[in-house]
């Protein structure tokens, strides 16, 4: 490759860099305009149209800029697909409650997107462990044992409600057989 390419090369990454800030402002622009929307409107005013369908294509878009992201760029790869299946994910978990949503009607729980949202975690894990690859070559299985106690406490956190809704639920089907009544569901 000679001294011309290598400039015209150059010149090209430059560029690239440069739309890719320039997206990125106009993408943080457009958040902080979002954010002034909510804070400017009167309390429980919604505009689907901004609300949903805008936030939905803001999402997607930002999920396929990170995936475009791990295409273009050798190093780390890996690291910018998980993270952009991640966020695509989400923005499908999004886009399914908007349509599931629509007219005012409440989606069923669990709905669809509810497993897209869930999606998100597992490439964000991931993610995360790529990037904790890049700068730290071994881990103590200790690290490892830590990691796991500390999310087998977070979900206990997070399921200690759910546990009292289903002893609770539990209660009413013994009560329900005991006294003779039909089932009458769980509250």
């Amino acid at each position: 490759m000679g001294r011309h390419e290598e400039v015209l090369d150059a010149g090209v990454e430059s560029s690239r860099r440069g739309s890719f800030r320039t997206f990125y402002l106009a993408a943080g622009v457009a958040l902080l305009a979002y954010s002034a929307t909510l804070l400017l409107r009167p309390a429980g005013r919604s505009w689907p149209l901004l609300d949903d369908w805008g936030v939905d294509g803001f999402e997607l878009l930002m999920a396929v800029a990170c995936l475009i992201s791990a295409y273009r760029r050798r190093p780390n790869r890996g690291i910018s697909l998980a993270l952009g299946l991640g966020l695509l994910a989400w923005a499908i978990g999004d886009i399914a409650w908007t349509i599931e949503s629509l007219g005012g009607a409440t989606p069923p729980i669990p709905s669809i997107a509810d497993g897209f949202y869930l999606a998100l975690y597992p490439f964000a894990y991931l993610a995360v462990m790529l990037l904790l690859r890049t700068e730290v070559r071994r881990f103590p299985a200790s690290v490892y044992l830590d990691g796991v106690v500390a999310g087998l406490g977070a979900a206990a956190v997070c399921a200690s409600d759910d546990v009292r809704v289903i002893v609770q639920g539990i209660h009413q089907l013994f009560d329900d057989a005991h006294y003779g009544r039909p089932h009458s569901g769980l509250a």
